[in-house]
C-alpha cells in the first residue's frame, strides 16, 4: 500500500523525495533554513532550492549557495540533508555534493 501525501500541489509517496522546488517568499521552508543552516558560523549561506521527503517526521534536502567569510571567496553550491521531527526539532544535518537520487 503507497500512502499519498499532496505537498504544494504535487502527489508524492511516502519515503520518497520531492522534484526540486524553489522556496516561495513567505513559505515555511525558510524557517527551517534559518534555525538549520542560516546558524551557522564562517559561511554566508543562500537558500536556492529544497527537496522534501515524509517520513516519521519530514526529511529536507536543502540547496545552497555557500561563501567562506573571506577575502575573495568564490561561492560554492552544496546540498544540506537534515531531519525535522514532528515536533518541529531539527536534528541530523550533514552536507553532500549531490542533490537527492
Amino acid at each position: 500500500i503507497i500512502n499519498f501525501i499532496k505537498v504544494d500541489k504535487m502527489e508524492q509517496s511516502t519515503g520518497g523525495w520531492s522534484d526540486r522546488k524553489t522556496p516561495q517568499l513567505g513559505s515555511p521552508i525558510f524557517k527551517v533554513f534559518e534555525q538549520s543552516v542560516g546558524k551557522l558560523i564562517g559561511v554566508n549561506y543562500t537558500l536556492i532550492a529544497y527537496y522534501e521527503q515524509i517520513v516519521n517526521g519530514t526529511n529536507y534536502c536543502l540547496e545552497v549557495e555557500g561563501t567562506v567569510v573571506a577575502p575573495d571567496a568564490k561561492p560554492k553550491t552544496t546540498w544540506a540533508y537534515l531531519h525535522v521531527s514532528s515536533t518541529g526539532e531539527i536534528s541530523s544535518l550533514e552536507f553532500k555534493d549531490h542533490p537527492p537520487k
